[in-house]
């Protein structure tokens, strides 16, 4: 079955606001993750916290970089990764 112009603009659409999506959540499980590092004391468990959070900021960004955004849906993002980078800043994982 071939896609009509209308169809596959739907299906881009579609696909971008999921990337959206994955993006803005896993930014949310990344900061707690980074939450649950700085409460506890066992230090494997707060190395694999903060290391799952730096993990997940990369691939987020990798996301960003290739999705196309609205000004709105830019700073929404834009503010997240911000407060995940400055979270692990605080814990020593972040760098530019």
């Amino acid at each position: 079955q071939t896609l009509r112009p209308k169809q596959i603009l739907r299906e881009f659409e579609n696909t971008r606001q999921s990337r959206i999506d994955f993006m803005s959540i896993d930014l949310d499980a990344a900061l707690t993750l980074v939450r649950i590092a700085e409460g506890v004391k066992d230090a494997s468990k707060r190395y694999r916290n903060e290391a799952n959070a730096r993990r997940a900021l990369d691939t987020i960004l990798n996301a960003y970089r290739t999705t196309e955004l609205m000004e709105d849906e830019r700073e929404l993002l834009d503010g997240k990764i911000a407060e995940l980078k400055a979270a692990l800043e605080q814990l020593g994982k972040f760098s530019e």
